[in-house]
């Protein structure tokens, strides 16, 4: 199980966009590239896409890995299939930002917020109509 407590941290200075993870105890660890979309590292504001997904991603692996308790894919795969919904909010939060910071928990919650809403999509969606017995045609015309 992941330790509760860990906080995101970027930012940007002349050497360019940096990223670190702080554990509870205050210790950093840089966090890990997921490359998917860019291999020129992290980077986030307007004009960014590419390199802000693959910062979506790599925070949505790092949070997901390890998590227990979560009746889901592969953290991998989870986290591929939410980093570009999560890119957007990730974008209006941090956009012009030099610093900041973006709590564990609230990630966590964001995925749990994706996954209500795609369940309930997904729920409304599964109802199927049946056809009327005799067919539409039939049924319109008010023939059984």
């Amino acid at each position: 199980m992941k330790k509760r407590g860990i906080v995101y941290r970027g930012w940007r200075d002349r050497g360019g966009c940096h990223i670190s993870v702080r554990d509870p105890s205050g210790i950093d660890r840089p966090l890990e590239h997921v490359f998917y979309h860019s291999d020129d590292g992290f980077l986030w504001g307007p004009g960014t896409r590419p390199r802000l997904e693959d910062l979506s991603l790599s925070i949505l692996v790092d949070v997901l890995d390890g998590e227990e308790g979560r009746e889901t894919l592969s953290p991998l795969r989870e986290s591929f299939q939410l980093h570009e919904a999560f890119a957007w909010h990730l974008w209006q939060l941090i956009a012009r930002a030099d610093r900041w910071e973006l709590p564990q928990q609230r990630v966590l919650d964001w995925v749990e917020g994706a996954h209500a809403a795609l369940d309930a999509r997904q729920a409304a969606t599964s109802v199927t109509a049946r056809p009327p017995r005799g067919g539409l045609l039939q049924h319109l015309a008010g023939v059984n």
